[in-house]
């Protein structure tokens, strides 16, 4: 369709050309363009029948070439929209994420707060018990070295009043020798 088109723009050129090459004053004749014509036929004929081969598989190897660019092209645009489709979602969870991410945070400061709470009053009254019960202890040993002190304060005071006084020494034996 192309090649017809191209040969009947060469004729209408070519007539135009013989047209404005006529002499002037002379009447033009549409004979006289008849050996122009038919040169230029058997020239247009070869130059058809030589050239039709080369440029048909020229425009056969553009045409695969435009072909494997298309599948290319339309290739990687698929990919393309694949990856674009993913990093929209990946943002769109991106932000569902992370606040799940930070109310788990928030969650598990709750649950460390309360338990380090919980800890610390076990630990208070724990220390309160163990200072009760130490305090208590000390309490008893120093009552008890108290009533060592003054045990031994008697006794001493004894012992000097007995040693002092005669009758308190043979008053002290007979006790003595009637308990046993």
């Amino acid at each position: 369709m192309n090649l017809s088109k191209l040969i009947l723009g060469l004729l209408i050129f070519g007539c135009a050309q013989a047209i404005a090459a006529g002499k002037g004053g002379h009447d033009t004749n549409v004979l006289d363009l008849k050996w122009p014509f038919i040169n230029f036929s058997i020239l247009l004929g070869f130059l058809i029948f030589k050239l039709k081969k080369p440029v048909k598989e020229m425009f056969d190897k553009n045409a695969v070439v435009v072909k494997e660019t298309y599948d290319y092209a339309e290739g990687k645009n698929k990919e393309a929209e694949i990856k674009l489709k993913m990093y929209k979602d990946k943002l769109q969870n991106f932000s569902a994420t992370t606040r799940k991410i930070k109310g788990e945070a928030e969650r598990e400061v709750r649950q460390f707060e309360e338990s380090k709470v919980k800890e610390s009053g076990n630990m208070v009254k724990r220390l309160e018990r163990d200072a009760a019960s130490k305090i208590m202890y000390e309490k008893k040993l120093m009552i008890n070295n108290l009533n060592h002190e003054f045990l031994d304060a008697v006794i001493g005071q004894v012992k000097t009043t007995i040693g002092a006084d005669k009758t308190a020494q043979e008053k002290a034996t007979k006790n003595l020798l009637s308990e046993i």
